[in-house]
């Protein structure tokens, strides 16, 4: 997911490298905070990519795609 928000710009290196220091919780907490500082694209995108990567997660936490039609 952090190669994927660093490939599309919505984090840069410095941001990636701060996340994988963190413990997993932390992690988590932090690129939420980060992406969604970024705006509603960046959040829709790591919505998009999360459902994508872990669909039965997004399922469980009730996750959708957003609409941007």
């Amino acid at each position: 997911l952090l190669d994927r928000l660093l490939e599309w710009r919505f984090i840069n290196d410095g941001e990636k490298e701060a996340a994988k220091t963190k413990r997993r919780e932390e992690r988590a907490r932090y690129v939420i905070d980060l992406v969604r500082h970024k705006g509603p694209g960046a959040c829709s995108y790591l919505i998009e990519n999360f459902c994508e990567l872990d669909p039965t997660l997004s399922q469980f936490l009730n996750l959708r795609t957003p609409d941007l039609g």
